[in-house]
């Protein structure tokens, strides 16, 4: 008797698989495209950063970024504290400091809070709202919100490749009229683990602020896109220069052509209850606001 033998079933092929737990060893083997990303860029992860061709450049000063050609005004150096140590912000009690203005005061509060939040062992329930308080009440003392040459507001953002909208909501953003110049980060404790600390998704920001910029003007502005990521109390700047044929290709899909991005400090950040880091650091944000008082004001 013959075997009854019973038809092939032709084999589905798979698409391949991508992992987002260690990296792509060879990319140009993979079916890597829009539809493989996360749906919010705060997820993103090596798949994404490779798609994207996004590469950070660390620099070890923040004036191959951006040069400091003016001198950092009074108000300004009044934060610099010199004589207020890490330790001391600890304990910061303004009863005890009856020389310190209201402003200044209710900023090292603020910074407190963070320093204490950063070594609590448990989860606190919206915790990154103390670094959220502490980054505005910062960023209005260096007038990065004075109502007149620049605005700060939350950020919520999308990122567009190709047929995908992708949710691309950072903490805050600044503008200069309708034009977004600058995204901020904030990272919700000092010991988040999230792939890149972060990196990649306020880089996936700054591409969404050229994309909203390019659509209310039709132009590639502005010339350079600043970020900043506050981290529990460290801070990092970063910038990019967008090109347009980036832009267009991103309309189309994935991007042909590699996105620099420079960062620094390129290791640890600037710690803002540092004397001598925190001196350093107003000394680079107002830099960057001096050098964004040159992007027209277009409202």
């Amino acid at each position: 008797m013959s075997s009854l033998r019973l038809p092939r079933v032709p084999v589905r092929q798979k698409r391949k698989h991508v992992s987002y737990q260690e990296p792509l060893t060879d990319t140009s083997e993979s079916d890597i495209d829009q539809h493989s990303f996360h749906t919010s860029t705060s997820k993103f992860n090596y798949v994404e950063e490779e798609a994207l061709k996004i590469k950070v450049v660390p620099k070890d000063s923040f004036y191959y970024i951006i040069p400091q050609d003016k001198d950092v005004p009074q108000f300004v150096q009044k934060l610099y504290l010199d004589n207020i140590s890490t330790d001391d912000i600890k304990i910061y009690n303004p009863n005890k400091h009856n020389d310190l203005s209201e402003t200044l005061s209710s900023f090292l509060i603020k910074l407190r809070l963070v320093l204490e939040n950063n070594v609590r062992m448990y989860d606190v329930p919206r915790e990154e709202r103390f670094i959220d308080d502490m980054a505005i009440e910062l960023m209005k003392i260096v007038k990065y919100d004075d109502g007149k040459h620049f605005t700060m507001r939350p950020c919520s953002l999308k990122l567009v490749i190709g047929d995908k909208s992708f949710a691309a909501e950072a903490d805050r953003e600044g503008r200069r009229g309708l034009n977004i110049i600058w995204i901020m980060q904030e990272n919700k404790h000092i010991d988040d683990t999230r792939y890149s600390e972060g990196d990649v998704q306020l880089v996936s920001c700054m591409i969404a602020a050229y994309q909203n910029n390019f659509r209310i003007t039709k132009e590639v502005c502005p010339d350079t896109m600043m970020g900043i990521k506050i981290k529990g109390e460290e801070m990092h700047f970063y910038s990019m220069k967008m090109k347009e044929q980036y832009l267009n290709s991103l309309s189309k899909g994935i991007p042909t052509e590699d996105l620099e991005v420079t960062k620094y400090p390129p290791k640890k950040g600037l710690r803002i209850s540092d004397p001598n880091n925190r001196k350093e650091l107003l000394k680079c944000l107002w830099a960057m606001r001096e050098n964004a008082l040159k992007i027209p004001n277009e409202d």
